[in-house]
């Protein structure tokens, strides 16, 4: 059973990096079609436009998702034995 459970929950680990990248890109294609700056707070609906859905994903886990200012990855309240958060690029 323990391997299920770990195996359930780097699925959803997996998952909610991957709506946190549809954010990120969202962010980035909203920035280039609205002019943002880097300290520009973002506005979710416009982000939401360039997400699959027109909405905010929904993380696996049940936790809520922060979009951020724009030189700020989104970010998701998850806390738990795994982390839910966007690689630092570069590494």
């Amino acid at each position: 059973i323990p391997s299920f459970v770990k195996a359930r929950n780097t699925a959803q680990q997996n998952a909610c990096i991957n709506n946190l990248r549809q954010i990120d890109s969202g962010k980035e294609q909203a920035a280039l079609a609205y002019r943002w700056s880097d300290s520009q707070a973002i506005v979710t609906t416009v982000v939401n436009q360039y997400i699959k859905g027109n909405s905010t994903p929904m993380c696996p886990a049940g936790a809520v998702y922060t979009y951020s200012a724009m030189s700020i990855n989104p970010a998701c309240d998850f806390a738990g034995t795994t982390t839910h958060k966007l690689p630092i690029e570069g590494s």
